[in-house]
């Protein structure tokens, strides 16, 4: 998650978030890994889903019931999804400046993949 928590503070810093990003970039983390275990839950069958009811998603030992890779895909999948609608709102409130640096640093991050 350090290099995730690098991304989020860097591109707070570029669209001039003026916040706590130290509380924003732990709720986004939070919101992204809950998302991931709701999903990971839906998949699971209807009767371990019923077994599981009244726990929340969020505290489930989810490698008990899914790969070490399938948590990672899962997890990264929510914070893909997050992150684009995140910049999809903030995005007709950039200058073109704050747009351009963005651009550019999201463009590094995927030359670096």
């Amino acid at each position: 998650m350090q290099d995730l928590r690098q991304i989020l503070t860097h591109v707070l810093t570029i669209i001039g978030y003026t916040d706590d990003k130290t509380r924003f970039i732990n709720d986004f983390i939070s919101l992204c890994q809950k998302q991931a275990s709701a999903s990971l839950v839906a998949a699971l069958p209807q009767e371990t889903q019923e077994a599981l009811a009244g726990t929340a998603p969020d505290s489930i030992e989810l490698r008990h019931y899914f790969s070490d890779e399938a948590v990672e895909q899962a997890i990264k999948q929510a914070t893909q999804t997050y992150f684009q609608s995140y910049l999809q709102t903030v995005a007709p409130t950039l200058s073109n400046e704050q747009r351009t640096n963005l651009q550019a640093y999201l463009s590094s991050l995927a030359a670096a993949q």
